[in-house]
């Protein structure tokens, strides 16, 4: 490894002569040569880390670290680093901050404080406007040392199974292993249990236990790690009281923990996240209908929700009926193919034969939608054409949205 101290000058140089005074500057070297230059100078470290081939990375390097407001915060305010942590010569480092941090998502970025405590860690792409926040609110929190409760050491007591899991990328170890481990623990808040369960952990007592608790783990180790965590551990919760039909505890579990998100990122997963898994359990489609038209979602999304509840609701006629209010009320000039087909689809589980074939009539003029083909459309008019709605297999259609990296 290459000593900070010995490469310094020449990247710098190099760096502001290839690329300009507006791209941010990363540091090279050894861990402690960085951290040595954060106190030395008093100044919060930001880490990227990233892999070769991640495209989120690589949009971040593209889009976000060469824009002058985040180029003058990392290069004034912060010492700056990348590790790649599956390159030979940054793998021992990466792994090293991987398994301190339970990181196993890129890219991740960690704010750390001269003296190594956490102020944040931010999983995933974050655009030039979230990043000049994340960056504002660490040097804020710096400097009046606002700190998450991860230890400032690396010489931490991780269980072996932990250990192989971040090494060989497996785990060995069984549910009852992991449980029995968490058992034994007598502060199940602690660092080491608090990672165990964010990363390990998905079902049993203590995913339980994770989500009644997620608020109060937030505030310890971050808010929006614990947050994004809960999106594995919700499922088998959902599952169990949606097969006891218990709407009030799941809807109390959802009011809670929405307090976890901010309005953006709930409103991107509630549906598929939340409101699905307890839908398919329950079976309830007008607990899902109501969830998905109180929320703040637009046209595309709740149809694309609705995509597979129009076939489950093919026998209910109550169902069916409000589905195709719900498709009347959002029918527009400019409706895609697939809103038409799932209109005619509903019409003609509702035995409204002639109504379907004439909404049909209108799909050729339409919006393409990716996920519906000629085929498609052609099965559900052969089959209002017959009645025949036992043999039909409908097409659940959908518009999905593009990704889009803010």
């Amino acid at each position: 490894m290459i000593h900070l101290r010995e490469v310094l000058p020449v990247v710098i140089c190099l760096i502001l002569i290839n690329t300009g005074l507006a791209q941010t500057r990363f540091l090279q070297g050894d861990w402690e040569d960085i951290m040595k230059k954060a106190r030395d100078e008093n100044k919060p470290v930001f880490v990227d880390l990233y892999f070769t081939g991640c495209m989120p990375c690589a949009q971040m390097d593209k889009r976000v670290f060469p824009d002058e407001k985040v180029a003058a915060l990392l290069n004034n305010d912060f010492i700056t680093c990348k590790v790649n942590v599956f390159h030979d010569q940054e793998k021992a480092l990466g792994e090293k901050l991987m398994k301190k941090y339970a990181i196993t998502g890129f890219p991740t970025l960690l704010l750390l404080s001269p003296d190594q405590h956490v102020i944040n860690i931010q999983g995933g792409f974050a655009g030039v406007d979230k990043l000049v926040g994340l960056l504002k609110d660490a040097k804020r929190k710096n400097e009046s040392r606002e700190y998450k409760k991860y230890s400032t050491s690396f010489d931490m007591e991780f269980p072996d199974f932990y250990n192989a899991y971040f090494e060989s990328k497996k785990l060995t170890a069984t549910p009852d292993d992991i449980e029995a481990y968490l058992d034994a623990r007598d502060d199940k808040m602690a660092e080491v249990p608090f990672l165990i369960m964010m990363k390990l952990v998905n079902r049993g007592k203590y995913a339980d236990y994770y989500i009644r608790n997620s608020r109060k783990l937030g505030d310890m180790y971050g808010k929006e790690r614990v947050a994004m965590s809960l999106l594995d551990k919700i499922r088998e919760k959902a599952d169990k009281l949606g097969k006891d039909n218990d709407i009030e505890g799941y809807d109390t579990v959802l009011e809670d923990i929405r307090k976890m998100f901010d309005k953006g990122d709930w409103n991107r997963l509630s549906i598929g996240s939340f409101y699905t898994p307890y839908y398919k359990a329950s079976g309830n489609t007008f607990w899902f209908i109501k969830k998905v038209e109180e929320g703040a979602y637009d046209w595309q999304e709740r149809s694309n929700a609705y995509a597979q509840v129009i076939i489950d609701s093919r026998n209910n006629k109550q169902a069916l009926s409000t589905l195709a209010s719900l498709y009347k009320k959002n029918r527009t000039d400019h409706s895609t193919a697939a809103d038409i087909y799932k209109m005619g689809l509903i019409q003609f589980y509702l035995g409204k034969h002639d109504e379907a074939t004439e909404t049909l009539q209108h799909i050729s003029g339409a919006k393409t939608s990716y996920y519906l083909n000629e085929e498609d459309i052609t099965a559900l008019q052969r089959a209002i054409a017959s009645g025949d709605t036992a043999s039909f297999q409908p097409k659940a259609a959908l518009d999905p949205k593009p990704m889009i990296l803010e």
